[in-house]
């Protein structure tokens, strides 16, 4: 079960959210002054349509840029928490080895553990506050471009794969935490 999202974007995603509906309003700009009167319509159809695709491609590149830096900084805070994962199954299976092993030293590592559970679901929580985030930018990047549902299907693609996926994201994590409540038994 997937926990509840939280209430609202992270700090990341929302300067990520001013950018690019900044770009939004100033693609939209340019997409509008390209607007040609009825009488100029025959003659300048080719003109209209090479102002709205430079528009919507300018836009395009910030929407994939900053798509590409929070997948960047999801998969690093995922990286991260799978190494310090990691060191404590290092320092539990030494515990387990010891001849003597520490009742304060098992309850530190156990705290670890939860630590790094609760900094996992804190994760994974701020992946679908994200992923709402840059589905309703891509929503609306769609309907004030008029673009039909390329932004929305591009978006969708992307979140198809890791980071994304929340669920798959902390596979290896669980199962190195598991290994490290098994080792502190």
């Amino acid at each position: 079960m997937s926990p509840p999202p939280s209430s609202s974007p992270s700090p990341a995603t929302q300067v990520v959210s001013i950018s690019l509906e900044s770009a939004l309003y100033t693609a939209v700009k340019q997409l509008q002054s390209g607007r040609v009167s009825v009488t100029e319509l025959d003659t300048s159809v080719k003109e209209k349509a090479s102002k709205f695709n430079a528009s919507t491609a300018g836009y395009e590149e910030t929407y994939k840029a900053e798509l590409d830096r929070l997948s960047a900084s999801l998969s690093a805070s995922a990286h991260t928490i799978e190494s310090k994962a990691r060191a404590l199954l290092l320092r539990a299976d030494a515990l387990a080895k010891s001849t003597s092993p520490s009742r304060d030293v098992s309850v530190d590592l156990r705290s670890q553990a939860k630590h790094l559970s609760k900094e996992l679901f804190h994760l994974q929580k701020q992946i679908i506050v994200d992923t709402q985030e840059l589905r309703r930018i891509a929503a609306l990047a769609d309907q004030r471009l008029c673009t039909g549902s390329d932004f929305v299907d591009m978006t969708e693609r992307r979140f198809e794969h890791s980071p994304w996926e929340a669920d798959q994201i902390g596979g290896s994590i669980v199962v190195l935490l598991s290994d490290v409540y098994s080792a502190i038994r």
